[in-house]
């Protein structure tokens, strides 16, 4: 099981305002022990962003 954690508010929010409650989160969660793998960042006008996360028993989830 893979979970999308939809933190950032939907595509109806912008980017920047998605990006910096993504960012928050991830903050939080690495406080407590989850452990960043990679950012999805896409340019080109689709404004998509989401960090992906491993938390401390090594499963991944998407902060979106």
């Amino acid at each position: 099981v893979h979970l999308d954690l939809k933190v950032g508010g939907g595509r109806g929010v912008p980017l920047a305002l998605r990006r910096e409650r993504v960012d928050g989160e991830v903050a939080r969660l690495t406080s407590l022990g989850a452990t960043i793998l990679y950012t999805m960042d896409e340019p080109n006008g689709m404004e998509y962003y989401a960090v992906v996360l491993q938390d401390p028993e090594g499963n991944e989830f998407c902060l979106v």
